[in-house]
């Protein structure tokens, strides 16, 4: 781990592999939206084949067909353990020196352009419990609040979304009877819809 502070004289016990994005035009990519996949090998020495032990050489692979062409930064996330007064640490550690080119031809099946959209809550009015669809331009968090007609938030939560097509189910069965506003933020775009709850 050239470049790590470490303690003089501490070894690293082991290195994980945490994540490998990609950046293009400031925008970053994950392997999913890339079209790949990584593949890691160390030989058996831990249960988690993308963590490699101190004093030892392995490899991990990108496979795949990239969805998007350009010439992206490449950065390799990963955590390299030390112990220290019999203490475990672990150092978080990003190499973001690298490039990836992608050219010629990519997977167009997977290249479908998507837009930000909230669906009507299924069923509505609703009783117990719903099914809200949510489309997502690409993966990320969605944030999603629902209040009263007096403005007071009675769900707030975050859900993790794929790109494309998504459902958010969501219990109502503790709130009263009434109609309600619910909304998405994704990235800044916020999008509201109205939903009523029968008992």
């Amino acid at each position: 781990l050239e470049g790590v502070m470490v303690p003089p004289g501490v070894a690293i016990d082991s290195i994980a592999l945490e994540s490998v994005t990609f950046t293009l035009d400031a925008t970053p990519y994950t392997l999913e939206q890339m079209g790949l996949e990584i593949g890691c090998n160390n030989n058996g020495d831990s249960p988690n084949p993308c963590t490699f032990m101190g004093d030892s050489q392995n490899c991990a692979t990108l496979s795949g067909t990239p969805t998007t062409p350009g010439s992206f930064g490449l950065s390799i996330n990963v955590v390299g353990y030390i112990t220290v007064f019999g203490n475990v640490t672990g150092i978080p550690v990003s190499f973001d020196q690298y490039t990836y080119e992608v050219t010629g031809e990519v997977n167009v099946a997977e290249t479908q352009q998507y837009t930000l959209a909230l669906g009507q809550s299924i069923p509505n009015p609703a009783t117990d419990a719903v099914q809200i669809p949510v489309t997502l331009e690409r993966a990320g968090a969605i944030n999603f609040t629902m209040v009263n007609l007096l403005g007071e938030v009675v769900v707030r939560e975050q859900f993790s979304g794929a790109q494309g097509a998504n459902t958010v189910n969501l219990n109502v069965s503790n709130l009263e009877a009434g109609l309600y506003l619910y909304s998405i933020d994704v990235n800044g775009k916020r999008l509201t819809k109205r939903m009523v709850i029968n008992r």
